[in-house]
């Protein structure tokens, strides 16, 4: 008799394929939570991928750290927005149980295109369980401080804090900053 149900045995991917797989994976698991913010801030520029594609990307050419199986993303090297507009020098970050709080000056200047109608917003994200918020209030240049809530989701987690600034018309977006650990 021939045997003719013989099943082939696949090989073991090579591990350049594990590695790539791996990126990608984690990648995906790291921008899902964020893909409202990213879809604003990665919106201009190149029209060849989504913004979500764009993110990707740039998760995976930068931002990866570790070895497999132990890739992840470095979170502090991730970038939810990529625009030429500009961005925000903050002067003081800090949490106050679950209330963050972000000061600045405002520095005018018609030679970079800064306006104090220029919008900020403010990303909280516990990477770990897989949340992320922004703020709800319009928060402008001119305020020169930003105090707000956490939500509940994440009452009592260490978030990481991104700031990203837009135009008032959101046309134009700076690359957002990483503002730390909190």
């Amino acid at each position: 008799m021939l045997v003719i149900s013989e099943k082939k045995i696949k090989e073991a991917a090579p591990l350049a394929a594990l590695t790539v797989r791996q990126r990608f994976a984690q990648a995906r698991f790291f921008i899902n939570p964020l893909n409202s913010l990213i879809r604003m801030g990665f919106s201009r520029g190149k029209k060849v991928k989504s913004p979500i594609g764009q993110a990707m990307s740039f998760l995976i050419r930068n931002a990866m750290v570790g070895e497999y199986p132990d890739i992840k993303v470095d979170p502090a090297l991730a970038k939810l927005s990529n625009g030429s507009f500009v961005g925000q020098q903050i002067n003081t970050v800090f949490r106050q149980g679950d209330t963050l709080v972000l000061e600045w000056t405002l520095v005018e200047s018609r030679i970079a295109d800064v306006e104090w109608d220029d919008e900020l917003i403010l990303c909280a994200y516990d990477v770990e369980q897989g949340n992320a918020a922004i703020n709800e209030e319009k928060v402008l240049r001119r305020d020169e401080k930003m105090e707000t809530a956490l939500p509940s989701i994440l009452h009592g987690r260490p978030v990481h804090l991104y700031l990203v600034v837009h135009d008032r018309d959101r046309k134009y977006f700076s690359r957002s900053q990483y503002l730390g650990f909190y």
